[in-house]
């Protein structure tokens, strides 16, 4: 037999030491990636809740419009204010949000409060956001195109951890200008 006619076999596959770095690279990606993700979900749930309960900004609008002040919106009773602004509870659409609550200042001033739920938002109370839309009555031209008389300005605020806040809402409630729930909200 001659030496040309013998044929190595090269090794196929890998080593231990290249399985185990690959591990440990999966390893630092996984730790990294799973609580940014658990934050990812809170935040996308977040912005659910508020696109759930935005609708009830227009029929609040509407209401103020039709009746000339807010009287038919009862901050000790969110279940008759439902009714007397002629819409649903969003609650039965999300299980993010806890409750809607309502607070008034006077004629022109008002917020809506959307409570969140520690079952749609995570486990911690800590955690759980509460979103308030406040709303004033706009009694003379502002100034700005598009604004009238007549119609309502919105904003978004919120409390609770900030980290998963949208930045659309990124501005801290202050009841002191717009008033305070009747209840707190219960998450």
């Amino acid at each position: 037999m001659s030496i040309s006619k013998i044929v190595r076999k090269q090794k196929k596959g890998f080593t231990l030491l290249e399985l185990m770095i690959v591990v440990a690279i999966l390893g630092v990606l996984a730790a990294v990636a799973i609580p940014a993700y658990a934050d990812y979900l809170i935040r996308s749930k977040i912005s659910n809740m508020i696109a759930a309960a935005s609708g009830l900004k227009d029929f609040v609008t509407e209401y103020r419009i039709v009746n000339g002040n807010f009287d038919g919106i009862d901050p000790s009773d969110p279940e008759a204010t439902m009714s007397n602004i002629g819409t649903s509870d969003p609650t039965f659409l999300n299980p993010t949000i806890s409750n809607i609550q309502f607070a008034v200042r006077d004629d022109n001033n008002m917020a809506i409060v959307v409570c969140g739920s520690t079952e749609g938002q995570g486990t911690e109370p800590q955690d759980t956001v509460n979103i308030y839309f406040t709303g004033t009555y706009l009694t003379e031209n502002t100034g700005n195109a598009g604004i009238n008389p007549g119609g309502m300005t919105w904003t978004c605020a919120y409390t609770g951890n900030p980290k998963f806040v949208p930045s659309s809402c990124r501005t801290l409630y202050d009841p002191a200008v717009f008033g305070s729930p009747t209840n707190d909200c219960e998450n």
